[in-house]
């Protein structure tokens, strides 16, 4: 437990840490266009819709399927709350409703129909005007933004690594922490932005690229409200990596047959 823990920090941090290079962006309205593969009653499950969009010179075709293959059937997500006032801390765990609502946000799919291609270009779309999203909200004025990714000229592909291993299916069953200051930063919003976070993961850690089929499942979110009752923080990463893996074990049931039980634990913050 300790060492997954630890992977999934130390990746947080790299990724924080990482050069980001600049962003162009340009506004547009998708055009939502819904294909139904019959005639018959269908189910949300099979729907399948595209968005055509024209940013930078350039016509791209959204293709999109549910996906909610990262939220376990049995998810839950919990506040942690302080006690009663002027009692000692203690955490105070309350399951929120609403999580099926969550469930129907997320899509995965290809861009111009291409099944096979790899990252070259990134874009990142959402809504120029931040509101109550309605049923026609995806055809609202969007901006996207562009990051390229461009590999010098004259520098060699490096070479294949051989696989030293047979890769076989896995499942890491994961539970995420977010701390005060993450929701305090992102209010009402932080479970949707976690769980995108999440649904970006599990999609690379998919990719045939990578060569290790990995299926990361999200069982339980604890968002914690207050800082007093969430994992104890440090300056020093080795200390708050110790501190939450301690804290962490205290929501996670001891039989691995519990379908709250994980195997692994990211903690999400603002502070490290």
């Amino acid at each position: 437990m300790r060492s997954a823990v630890r992977v999934a920090l130390a990746l947080l941090c790299v990724m924080r840490a990482a050069p980001r290079a600049p962003f162009e962006s340009e506004d547009v309205v998708p055009v939502r266009m819904n294909h139904r593969t019959s005639g018959r009653f269908w189910k949300r499950s099979e729907e399948r819709p595209s968005f055509p969009l024209c940013a930078f010179d350039k016509e791209l075709s959204l293709s999109l399927i549910p996906d909610t293959g990262f939220i376990a059937p049995y998810f839950t997500g919990q506040r942690v709350l302080r006690g009663a006032p002027g009692a000692r801390p203690a955490a105070d765990l309350r399951t929120e409703e609403g999580e099926g609502r969550l469930r129907g946000c997320f899509y995965s799919g290809t861009v111009d129909d291409d099944q096979s291609s790899v990252v070259g270009n990134e874009y990142f779309i959402e809504p120029k005007l931040r509101g109550v999203p309605g049923p026609d909200s995806a055809e609202q004025l969007h901006v996207v933004r562009r990051r390229t990714f461009a590999r010098s000229l004259g520098v060699p592909l490096p070479a294949p690594r051989r696989r030293r291993f047979i890769s076989a299916p896995r499942f890491i069953e994961t539970l995420v922490v977010v701390d005060s200051t993450m929701a305090h930063f992102y209010g009402d919003e932080v479970k949707h932005y976690i769980l995108t976070l999440m649904s970006m993961a599990a999609q690379l850690y998919k990719h045939p690229s990578i060569k290790n089929s990995v299926s990361v499942v999200l069982v339980k979110m604890l968002v914690v409200e207050d800082e007093e009752v969430g994992p104890e923080l440090s300056s020093n990463g080795g200390v708050a990596l110790r501190n939450f893996c301690s804290w962490q074990q205290l929501f996670n049931p001891t039989s691995q047959r519990h379908p709250e039980h994980y195997d692994t634990a990211v903690l999400f913050t603002r502070e490290v």
